[in-house]
């Protein structure tokens, strides 16, 4: 991504706005909940996959569960 011209860059967060809208708008506890902050997440969520090693190959299974439950447990709070 950091080789992308920001114009590029901008439409991918606009495209992963849009999926994270729809997926929010269908879990109704989720209605009130900030898209970008969500799609944001999700992203960092995906990218630690390109830093395994420095994660830690032995906890990275782990560590990733964690990250995915703790968005998943946020977007489920009423």
């Amino acid at each position: 991504m950091r080789k992308l011209p920001n114009e590029v860059v901008e439409e991918h967060f606009v495209h992963d706005n849009n999926l994270m809208e729809q997926l929010i708008l269908s879990i109704p506890q989720a209605s009130d909940k900030n898209i970008e902050s969500f799609s944001g997440a999700m992203r960092g969520i995906f990218l630690t996959m390109l830093h395994k090693r420095e994660i830690g190959e032995v906890v990275f299974d782990s560590s990733l569960k964690l990250l995915i439950s703790g968005l998943v447990t946020i977007l489920m709070e009423e």
